[in-house]
């Protein structure tokens, strides 16, 4: 019983403690009208432009995403066909995107 007391006790007096957390209205203003400048060269060592291979059953009218692997190149057409296109490195289809996304 006196553990209990004790236990009590001691809540009570570190309850009573001063709030050490300070309320501040400190004001930080942003500039927001300056803008960064930033060179493409900055961010890129090397760019390559690959003309992807098109044909009549290979259209593709809008990429959601692509994804690099290795030599392959995948891209994901999901607003018209909703198709997955695999290209090589040099931009030639390397399976035909009959795998459609459900």
């Amino acid at each position: 019983m006196k553990n209990l007391y004790f236990v009590l006790f001691s809540i009570f007096i570190l309850s009573c403690s001063e709030n050490e957390f300070k309320n501040s209205n400190q004001v930080i203003e942003v500039n927001v009208s300056s803008k960064l400048k930033l060179e493409f060269t900055d961010i890129f060592e090397s760019v390559e432009i690959i003309p992807l291979e098109t044909t009549d059953d290979v259209l593709i009218s809008g990429i959601t995403k692509t994804l690099i692997v290795k030599d392959l190149i995948f891209v994901l057409n999901k607003s018209a066909t909703n198709t997955i296109f695999c290209f090589d490195k040099s931009g030639k289809l390397i399976f035909n995107p009959h795998y459609a996304l459900e």
